[in-house]
């Protein structure tokens, strides 16, 4: 797939969490997506990736606990 169509697939992803108000499900989709779009265009190794990644760590156990 290449990076536009990536790119335009993470964005509507972005607009399907904001039209269900936030669904985890949701949310957790757009996070993934997020994260494997990084990784392809910068590399699993690059700051930018690895910042992404631990702020993914976080904010799942947050969710976590809160439930």
């Amino acid at each position: 797939m290449s990076q536009d169509k990536r790119l335009e697939n993470l964005v509507e992803a972005g607009w399907h969490v904001i039209d269900s108000e936030f669904d985890r499900k949701a949310i957790m989709f757009w996070r993934r997506s997020a994260f494997e779009f990084l990784e392809e265009l910068l590399g699993p190794e690059h700051v930018a990736t690895q910042s992404f990644l631990l702020c993914l760590r976080h904010s799942e156990a947050e969710l976590v606990s809160k439930t």
